[in-house]
């Protein structure tokens, strides 16, 4: 069957071996469990004709003795669900007509980065940084975080304003140096009055 996306829900650090204490009944129970069934529908490109295959239930099979390494976090892995995470919180964010209920969204998505294994690394700190900065206007904040969610949500670099640090990861060195040639006379624009 097909699976949404946000209905999965994996918690990586909860992940254990099997207990070596578990009955060999127990064990085969939890073989045993159908856990879902799959049905393959192949459609043929030339002739448009389909094949459907009659469904087969799928169990769960796991190991009682996993290697260590498939159960440690996965940090890079985590940094992505991290943005990921974000970029759907910033576009529940800028979809919420309510100025406080649209803060609240970015609030809590800020807490679940600092509940993250990966909450210490710079890319999640400036997630953060970008998620707790506040705008001097409404218009503002809507206009910048807008930008920073068409961002992380492409992966792809903007030219956007110095409040927002953790989408200039995908700006490319042309854009880098405008913002800083453009951050150069804003300043010494300010310094002449």
């Amino acid at each position: 069957p097909k699976v949404d996306n946000n209905e999965q829900n994996i918690d990586m650090i909860s992940q254990q071996p099997m207990s070596l204490t578990q009955s060999s009944e127990e064990i085969q129970l939890f073989e045993n469990q159908i856990i879902g069934h799959v049905t393959v529908i192949y459609v043929d490109p030339n002739t448009s004709r389909t094949i459907t295959t009659n469904p087969v239930s799928f169990n769960l099979v796991r190991g009682s003795h996993l290697p260590n390494d498939l159960l440690r976090v996965n940090h890079v892995l985590d940094i992505q669900r991290n943005r990921v995470e974000t970029a759907h919180a910033l576009e529940r964010a800028m979809a919420e007509d309510d100025y406080r209920q649209s803060r609240a969204i970015l609030k809590a998505q800020v807490d679940k980065i600092n509940a993250s294994v990966s909450a210490q690394d710079l890319f999640c700190r400036k997630l953060i940084k970008d998620l707790e900065y506040h705008y001097p206007t409404e218009r503002d904040y809507r206009s910048s975080q807008q930008n920073n969610y068409m961002c992380h949500r492409t992966e792809r670099g903007t030219y956007a304003p110095s409040s927002n640090t953790s989408s200039m990861r995908y700006a490319n060195q042309c854009q880098v140096r405008m913002a800083r040639a453009f951050n150069k006379r804003k300043n010494s624009k300010k310094s002449e009055q």
